[in-house]
């Protein structure tokens, strides 16, 4: 889900797929129609990732397998990640 979050985000930039189609080339057909859900996700693509992230702390089971540690480091440091974020945002 977050890899296609990525794609909506860099739409503007580099197409969905290929680099086709731009908002180049998409000019005068219905720039609103294609550009709006890419703002809205701009904007708060940041909730739903740490929702995700959240979310899969309280909903899978801790288990002692290397896939498993690997996982919750994962998810650890998306954590940490956005708390470190918190924190420069907060000017500390």
């Amino acid at each position: 889900m977050v890899f296609v979050l990525i794609i909506i985000i860099e739409f503007k930039d580099r197409g969905v797929v290929f680099g086709y189609p731009t908002p180049a080339q998409l000019k005068g057909k219905q720039d609103s129609v294609w550009l709006s859900p890419v703002y809205l996700i701009r904007k708060y693509h940041g909730y739903f990732i740490y929702w995700a992230t959240v979310s899969t702390l309280w909903y899978h089971p801790f288990e002692n397998t290397a896939g498993h540690a690997c996982g919750i480091s994962h998810v650890w440091f998306m954590c940490l990640q956005g708390e470190l974020i918190a924190i420069m945002l907060a000017g500390g």
